[in-house]
């Protein structure tokens, strides 16, 4: 008696929001086929053990003949000659805790396309995305600026090299200390510009955790 083991595809059966953390539920499914062989002339009473684990539950058959502390014991009858059969088939479902910012927004639009999400569900999925998205954009735009800046020092630091070597009545002299000015204004500017995208970049920031906080959704 040679059993066949079989494994089913994971099945998602539920997803949940519980203060930022996405609750999401699978069932898992096993099956076990065993094969009696009766090569004798009478008919034959036997019974089959089978495991039992914590979180499984017996789908099939509904129920065992006996069952102890950790086995199932299965009642099968083998006719002379022929195969008696007996599958045992087991459910789970297994629960998996994410925090939303740990998620990528692809990774949560599986989840927001998924046909066992409510509609409340995905309305609060599709509104985190967008929340951080426009924490991201916030950054790159901020990170742009700082990239300028950067820049521009670079190009201070040639201009003061040049500036040392020329005589300060030249022309020359005289447009390398209005491009500087120039440049310093830009950068005032720029650093105005940052300090704004950071106060933006936070309050969206704590919009988003205050948000998510609050989420108790099924």
């Amino acid at each position: 008696m040679s059993p066949r083991f079989e494994l089913r595809p994971e099945e998602l059966v539920s997803v949940r929001l519980v203060k930022g953390t996405l609750v999401v539920s699978r069932k898992q499914a096993r099956r076990k086929a065993f094969e009696v062989k009766n090569s004798g002339s009478d008919a034959v009473k036997l019974l089959v053990e089978h495991p039992l684990e914590d979180g499984w539950v017996l789908v099939e058959p509904e129920q065992a003949a006996e069952k102890t502390r950790d086995r199932y014991r299965f009642a099968v009858e083998a006719e002379p000659g022929k195969p008696a059969s007996l599958v045992v088939a087991e459910e789970r479902v297994v629960s998996q805790q994410v925090a939303l910012t740990n998620l990528d927004d692809g990774a949560i639009l599986v989840y927001s396309n998924a046909k066992v999400t409510s509609p409340a569900v995905k309305r609060a999925l599709v509104d985190v995305i967008e929340r951080k998205r426009e924490i991201e954009r916030l950054a790159r735009e901020r990170g742009r600026r700082e990239q300028e800046i950067q820049a521009v020092g670079q190009e201070q630091e040639r201009i003061r090299q040049n500036m040392a070597q020329l005589d300060r009545a030249s022309d020359l002299y005289t447009r390398y200390v209005q491009k500087f000015a120039a440049q310093e204004d830009r950068v005032e500017a720029l650093r105005k510009e940052i300090a704004e995208l950071q106060d933006k970049e936070q309050q969206a920031r704590r919009g988003l955790d205050e948000m998510l906080v609050k989420l108790e959704i099924e």
